[in-house]
């Protein structure tokens, strides 16, 4: 079957060409009928615009690079929901690489840039590969999600500071005195910054206890479970587990019931994002919520109107949306 051309759906639809082209691209006013004259010819007939056409004579591709180190992050990948759906709306299309924190791979993808397969790219990697990346990057649109590094280009993100506090506060507030926390290895800013959140509730409520368990994977149940025998054990172990992502304050709840802890009376857990899984424990788990789709939704906006030539204030392009304390049966 021969494929069908620009010429033709015009002539089915009793239309100009450019009319037509307009209707694809969405770079013109149109009349809600003739749009819906087209767009019918187009469907009955199977026809595909070729992208290659539009990106030469536009000098847009229309397409996004995600960069993610891991997909299996639950974080992750509502946060490139929220990205695809803003994308899509705005007529674009996403490329997702998984460089599972790969500087070899996370270049190759970036070649995409300078061969203009992709308009501009959205990472979310951690502080410690941000100056790597900006040489790689150069002047194209760039949006850093979650993880940012401020001045090196619009991010979208949360103030992970306050919300560590308030998780915290929230343990002192319900007579925990022994606070724990699981947090990441050296390398991201966010793990740094609930960090310091944790020791400062705790300096602040005059609890000079404290301990820190530092994990390689954030998202393993696993290094949550180990992190709570490591927590637990000793002359004094602590009474409540701060994680830094839920996964872990899953694993570390998880191994806490299976060892016959009363929860929340010998042991409180809070979590870290508000992904699934803290719903779904038993007790469900207390936990930080982070807005993953509206961080999504914006950084791709923000992604875009920098690629469609939009002039961005500091104020329109450093963004530290809202989060939320969520309490439940773990404390």
């Amino acid at each position: 079957m021969s494929r069908i051309n620009i010429r033709q759906v015009a002539k089915a639809a009793g239309v100009s060409t450019a009319t037509v082209s307009r209707v694809i691209n969405g770079t013109g006013p149109v009349k809600p009928e003739t749009r819906e004259k087209v767009m019918r010819v187009v469907e009955q007939e199977g026809f595909h615009p070729n992208r290659l056409g539009q990106k030469l004579r536009n000098s847009h591709s229309g397409m996004l690079l995600v960069m993610v180190s891991s997909i299996g992050n639950p974080f992750c990948a509502l946060v490139v929901c929220g990205i695809e759906s803003e994308a899509e709306r705005r007529g674009y299309h996403i490329i997702l690489c998984n460089s599972e924190s790969s500087p070899q791979r996370e270049a190759a993808y970036l070649k995409l840039l300078h061969e203009r397969t992709v308009d501009g790219v959205i990472t979310m990697d951690a502080t410690t590969q941000i100056d790597a990346l900006k040489e790689h990057i150069g002047h194209h649109p760039w949006v850093q999600c979650g993880e940012y590094k401020q001045g090196v280009a619009p991010f979208v993100s949360i103030d992970n500071y306050s919300a560590a506090r308030a998780a915290v506060d929230h343990l002192i507030q319900s007579g925990k005195k022994r606070i724990a926390m699981i947090s990441a290895r050296e390398g991201y800013k966010y793990a740094q910054e609930r960090e310091q959140g944790y020791l400062d509730s705790l300096a602040e409520a005059g609890l000079s206890w404290h301990k820190i368990v530092h994990v390689r994977n954030v998202m393993s149940f696993t290094d949550g479970a180990s992190a709570y025998e490591a927590l637990t054990s000793g002359d004094e172990p602590c009474d409540a587990i701060f994680g830094i992502s839920d996964m872990l304050a899953c694993g570390a709840l998880n191994a806490a019931v299976k060892a016959g802890k009363a929860i929340p009376d010998q042991l409180a857990v809070v979590g870290f994002d508000g992904v699934p899984c803290s719903e779904i424990t038993v007790p469900m788990m207390t936990t930080i919520q982070q807005p993953m789709l509206e961080m999504g939704n914006r950084s791709a906006g923000l992604l875009i109107d920098q690629i469609e030539g939009k002039l961005l204030t500091s104020h329109e392009s450093e963004l530290l949306l809202p989060w939320k304390l969520v309490p439940r049966d773990s404390t």
